[in-house]
Parts: C-alpha cells; sequence; structure tokens
C-alpha cells in the first residue's frame, strides 16, 4: 500500500484534485488499475511505476500527470456534461463532430473566425446536451475514424492539424453520435 506524500497532496489541491479522486494502484499494472478507475469514478493512480522524471501520479491511461499536467484539463474534460455538435462545411464537404461546455454556437463562430480546418462557412445541423460529452465525442470520433478528414490549418501562427472532422454524409454522422446518447439524450436533440 502506497501513501501519498506531503508533495503529491500539494500537486493535486494546485490541480484541483481531491485526494478522494485518488486510487492506490500499488502492485497492478496499467491495464490492471484503469477499468478499475474508471469504475470507481477515479482521476489519479499513485503507487505506480514512477516516470523517467521520479514522478509518481499518473492518469488512468498511464501518463505521469506531473510531466504532462495538459493531460489533467484533457482528462477532466471526458467526464465533463456539454453539448456535443455536428456541423457541416458545404465548402469542404465535411462534417465536424465536436464538444462545447456551454456554447456550442460560439465554438462555431470561433471556429468561423479562424478558418478552422481550412473552411470559414461551418454551420450547426444538431447539438445535444449529455453527461459525459467528452467520452461520447471521442467515441463518435473513434466509430468515424474510416472517415477522418486531417487538414493542416494555421492558427494564431502556427500550424495545426484538425482531428474533429469528417468526409461522410452528415446522416452517418447522427448515426455514429445516436449511439453513443442514452434514451433520454436522443430526446433532447436538436436539429438546425
Amino acid at each position: 500500500m502506497a501513501r501519498l506524500t506531503k508533495a503529491h497532496l500539494r500537486y493535486l489541491e494546485h490541480h484541483g484534485i481531491d485526494v478522494d479522486e485518488t486510487f492506490d494502484a500499488s502492485g497492478l499494472k496499467r491495464a490492471e488499475y484503469r477499468p478499475r478507475m474508471k469504475a470507481e469514478g477515479k482521476f489519479v493512480a499513485y503507487g505506480v511505476t514512477k516516470c523517467h522524471n521520479g514522478h509518481s501520479l499518473r492518469n488512468r491511461y498511464g501518463t505521469c500527470i506531473e510531466c504532462f499536467p495538459a493531460s489533467i484539463a484533457f482528462a477532466r474534460r471526458s467526464e465533463m456534461s456539454g453539448y456535443l455538435y455536428l456541423a457541416k462545411s458545404a465548402d469542404l464537404g465535411l462534417i465536424k463532430v465536436g464538444f462545447s461546455g456551454d456554447d456550442p454556437d460560439n465554438r462555431i463562430y470561433i471556429a468561423n473566425l479562424e478558418g478552422y480546418g481550412g473552411a470559414w462557412d461551418w454551420q450547426i445541423c444538431l447539438t445535444v446536451w449529455a453527461d459525459h460529452a467528452g467520452a461520447k465525442e471521442i467515441a463518435v470520433h473513434q466509430s468515424l475514424a474510416d472517415f477522418r478528414a486531417e487538414r493542416a490549418w494555421i492558427r494564431n501562427g502556427a500550424g495545426i492539424v484538425s482531428r474533429e472532422m469528417f468526409d461522410c454524409e452528415l446522416a452517418a454522422g447522427i448515426d455514429a453520435l445516436m449511439s453513443q446518447l442514452t434514451a433520454r439524450e436522443v430526446q433532447l436533440i436538436e436539429y438546425r
């Protein structure tokens, strides 16, 4: 049995992670602690093999959260409720599957200002409020992986490759999204 050190506790507090969200993974491999953490709603494993920098706090995917603090926000995102949306660019002939914690219309407004994926004509076709929306977005992306249409574009002077665009019919995107929703969430879908 491992213990959280004072340094661990300070790090967790600094990043807004409650001690109740931690999991003692002593003696377990990632393949063993990951499903248990998910089932128990745990976020950070301790008592794990130290990373190459000597840290011993990892997320449920095995990433060192001290070396890669951005992984905290990414992992938190998957647990968040929010809006899932499907948008379409007529110019590119592609759909975009996205997530917004509060305002999908603003998200698309910004996508159009920035020319997301090389398009300035994104229009929302569907929105739905869902629990664990970030995780559902990832699941939809995975189910549409054969249609992924990565496009390089420039954002704030830096090159970016989009990963949320798909070269498929809108109906295929809707089907993929609906397969991730609960019956209650399906009733909340708003088509535009």
